[in-house]
């Protein structure tokens, strides 16, 4: 009768050692985050502007409500000054714009394709072709040959 062993057969039967288990003691716990160092407060005048900025859809907003009652307040803004005036807002927001800003488009769950721009891009192409035959249709009315009265 052979003797009983209370090792199983292989490697540790063999070698006298005892395998490389893993270990049952938790994982070893990572360091806490450390806080991230408070922003640098701004001068009062670039806080000033930050916030005007940021609250900009309620200035858009408030300009509008006011211009339905008193159109009279808004008509002085007339001819290329409405061209220039477009120009410095959507300066303003490209300004505002960062690399960071495309990096999470990009990243989104739901841009995982280029063709999930398609749409935006083919309501950008018939906007503008839409509106450059409006315009003409309304030159061609007139009689006269520019589209300002």
């Amino acid at each position: 009768m052979r003797g009983l062993s209370l090792t199983p057969p292989g490697p540790l039967s063999r070698m006298g050692r005892k395998p490389d288990l893993p270990s049952m003691a938790p994982p070893p716990q990572a360091a806490p985050p450390q806080p991230a160092a408070p922003p640098a407060a701004l001068p009062p005048h670039l806080g000033l502007l930050e916030r005007f900025t940021l609250l900009f859809p309620v200035w858009t907003l408030a300009a509008v409500l006011l211009s339905l009652p008193f159109p009279q307040l808004f008509t002085w803004l007339k001819g290329p000054a409405i061209v220039w005036a477009l120009a410095v807002i959507m300066l303003g927001m490209g300004l505002g714009l960062q690399l960071g800003d495309f990096r999470r488009v990009l990243a989104r769950s739901a841009f995982t394709s280029p063709l999930t721009a398609l749409p935006g891009a083919i309501s950008a192409v018939v906007q503008a072709v839409l509106g450059s035959l409006l315009a003409a249709w309304w030159r061609s009315r007139s009689g006269t040959g520019s589209a300002r009265p």
